[in-house]
């Protein structure tokens, strides 16, 4: 499915809005989805904004300012680079976690641990990369976070990212 974020707002759009409002609450807390960047998320901002980290997708466990953890994103000369992106009692925490190619399709999830939150990278051969943030928050219920631009600035263009689902199960896109 494609979000797509258009330039000069924050909030993305799915082709089916449907998607936001029935994949809303989590009970999981797991999130997991193919997913693809073009061109159309490159950008320069010509200002320290350039380094604010868009967010991808993710869970909350509570209010997201207070307990979640998501996938982050920002452009940097023609590659993404991917973050982590927490709030962990009101306290954020971030850390780059690898770099992605443009139009490369990457299995991206997160799950929330026991103590941790973790984040985990695959492309289509093997896994790349797996991060751990220390948490104390237990998982009850949680809902989940879509694409988003900025910190402060919006979307300087239509931007396009593309998240398919896929069974944690069986491994394949659905």
């Amino acid at each position: 499915m494609k979000f797509i974020i258009k330039k000069g707002e924050h909030f993305s759009s799915p082709e089916r809005i449907t998607k936001k409002i029935f994949d809303f609450i989590n009970l999981q807390g797991y999130k997991g989805f193919w997913t693809k960047f073009d061109e159309s998320c490159l950008y320069d901002l010509g200002s320290e904004d350039q380094s604010d980290i868009n967010k991808l997708f993710g869970i909350s466990s509570g209010f997201h300012h207070n307990n979640s953890a998501r996938f982050g994103w920002r452009a940097d000369g023609n590659i993404i680079k991917l973050s982590s992106y927490c709030y962990i009692n009101g306290e954020r925490k971030s850390k780059d976690l690898i770099d992605l190619r443009l139009g490369q399709w990457y299995k991206l999830s997160i799950s929330i641990r026991p103590g941790a939150y973790l984040f985990e990278v695959e492309d289509q051969e093997k896994s790349l990369f797996s991060y751990f943030v220390g948490t104390n928050r237990r998982f009850y219920w949680g809902y989940n976070l879509w694409p988003y631009f900025g910190g402060n600035q919006t979307a300087p263009h239509n931007m396009v990212i593309e998240l398919e689902d896929f069974d944690p199960y069986f491994q394949g896109r659905i």
